[in-house]
C-alpha cells in the first residue's frame, strides 16, 4: 500500500478476423489466403499505433501488443480463416473513440483490395482515467496512511486498466483513486500477496472509511 493511483491507462481489446477461400495448397491461385491478409493488417497496425506518440507525464505512451494469432486448418491447404487479437492501453490524450476510428479506417482501406474480407470487433473497452494529486480524497488518504504505515505513500499512475474507468460513466464531480496491497507478481506463475500486507490493508481501509464519513 505504498502508492495512490490517481490516473490509469484505458484499455481496448480487439479481435480481427480475416475470411478467405480454402483451396488445395498445390493450387493456391484457386483460394484466398486469409493469413496473408491478416498479416497485412498486423504489419499496418503497428505503424498506425506508433503515430499515437504523445506522452502523458504520469502514464507515459499509448501501448499496443498483438497478443494472439490463429489461422489455417491444415498444412496442405490455403487457409480460409485467420484471427488475431490485440491489446491497446490508451492515455487521456487519446480517447478510445479516436483509436476506434483509426482502426476502422485501416480495416476499410485494406478491404478495398481485391479479395480482402477483414472484420474488427472491440471487447469491453475502458477509457483512461486522469486525476488530481492534490484532491481532498488524496490528502485524506495520505493522512490515514501515515497512521498505519511507516513509509510515505507515493502518488502516481497505473499502467493497467481497472474498474476505476466504470465510474467515469457517472459523469460526477468526484475523485477516483486506486489503492491496494500487492507486489509486482501480477500475471506471473507466482502471483501472490503476503498475509501481513493483506491484514494491514484491512486496517487501513477501516480507518479510511471512518475518516471519510466524519
Amino acid at each position: 500500500m505504498q502508492e495512490i493511483g490517481i490516473s490509469a491507462k484505458g484499455v481496448i481489446d480487439y479481435t480481427v478476423t480475416a475470411s478467405g477461400k480454402g483451396a488445395h495448397s498445390s493450387k493456391p491461385d484457386e483460394g484466398v489466403n486469409a493469413i496473408d491478409h491478416l498479416i497485412d493488417f498486423a504489419n499496418e497496425v503497428r505503424s498506425l499505433m506508433a503515430k499515437f506518440d504523445k506522452v502523458d507525464p504520469v502514464l507515459g505512451k499509448l501501448t499496443h501488443v498483438q497478443s494472439v494469432f490463429h489461422g489455417g486448418e491444415q498444412i496442405n491447404s490455403v487457409p480460409s480463416k485467420a484471427k488475431m487479437k490485440g491489446n491497446i492501453r490508451t492515455i487521456p490524450a487519446y480517447p478510445n473513440q479516436v483509436v476506434f476510428d483509426a482502426l476502422d479506417r485501416l480495416i476499410d482501406q485494406l478491404n478495398q483490395k481485391s479479395g480482402y474480407d477483414l472484420n474488427i470487433q472491440y471487447i469491453f473497452p475502458e477509457e483512461a482515467v486522469s486525476g488530481d494529486s492534490d484532491s481532498s480524497l488524496v490528502r485524506l488518504i495520505k493522512s490515514v496512511h501515515a497512521q498505519i504505515y511507516s513509509a510515505p505513500v507515493k502518488v502516481g499512475g497505473k499502467s493497467g486498466a481497472s474498474d476505476a474507468s466504470e465510474f467515469l460513466h457517472a459523469e460526477g464531480d468526484f475523485s477516483i483513486v486506486q489503492m491496494g496491497p500487492g507486489n509486482h507478481t501480477e500475471h506471473q506463475s507466482n502471483e501472490n500477496i503476503a498475509l501481513e500486507d493483506f491484514y494491514q490493508a484491512i486496517e487501513f481501509y477501516k480507518k479510511l472509511a471512518e475518516a471519510f464519513f466524519i
